[in-house]
């Protein structure tokens, strides 16, 4: 009679399950990421074909960092990108989750940026992915010249984006604690989700002592 685990196709959890040599890359990438002792936005994507073993690796490298997470040193959030539709859905699932781990690490007034961050970003409406461009250039960047008419009609509280980004960014700088966003699953998203996903990270996202693990 056939043995019926060899249908199994879910992902392994620990690495005496490996049969297919992913472990010793696993091994290696978590060490990568335990070794970013100042890592801002820092982010590594997992790219490969359906059935490759990307989920595998994922949980393996979870597996290695784990006494990291028991020390308090470094917090997972799991961010599943694809039970969302659409920009402002996206958007501000994307900022709940940093919000709800951050709030645990940052003091009273550093925690309520966040939320004031998504407020203004979602006031622009249909318009979200060019607000998030505005931050490409960095987070203590000036705005670009032909943004100004954009950032005058929503940032028009007397409280700039920069400003909220730029005190986030110091709160979170100010404290030991590292964070890892593992986004998996990215493919199940629409190309322009996709690329929403990315100008996320790269602008909102990009804060001191965040990493970033992708799953495409």
């Amino acid at each position: 009679m056939t043995n019926s685990n060899y249908f199994n196709d879910a992902p392994i959890l620990s690495p005496e399950h490996d049969l297919f040599g992913i472990d010793t890359f696993a091994q290696a990438l978590a060490k990568s990421i335990i070794g970013m002792k100042s890592p801002i936005g820092s982010t590594i994507a997992l790219n490969g074909p359906w059935g490759s073993g990307k989920s595998s690796a994922v949980n393996l490298i979870r597996h290695h960092i784990k006494n990291e997470v028991e020390n308090g040193k470094l917090e997972l959030i799991d961010f599943k990108c694809w039970w969302f539709r659409g920009e402002e859905a996206l958007t501000l699932a994307f900022l709940q989750e940093l919000n709800a781990t951050l709030n645990k690490s940052l003091g009273e007034k550093a925690k309520k940026l966040i939320p004031r961050i998504g407020k203004t970003l979602l006031q622009a409406g249909p318009v979200i992915g060019f607000a998030a461009n505005l931050f490409t250039g960095g987070l203590g960047g000036e705005l670009l010249t032909t943004s100004m008419g954009f950032a005058e009609r929503f940032f028009s509280e007397g409280e700039s984006i920069e400003k909220l980004f730029r005190e986030l960014s110091k709160a979170l700088d100010e404290q030991n604690k590292r964070f890892l966003v593992l986004i998996d699953d990215i493919d199940r998203l629409t190309p322009d989700e996709t690329l929403l996903v990315f100008r996320l990270i790269k602008s909102v996202g990009r804060l001191p002592k965040v990493m970033y693990l992708l799953e495409l």
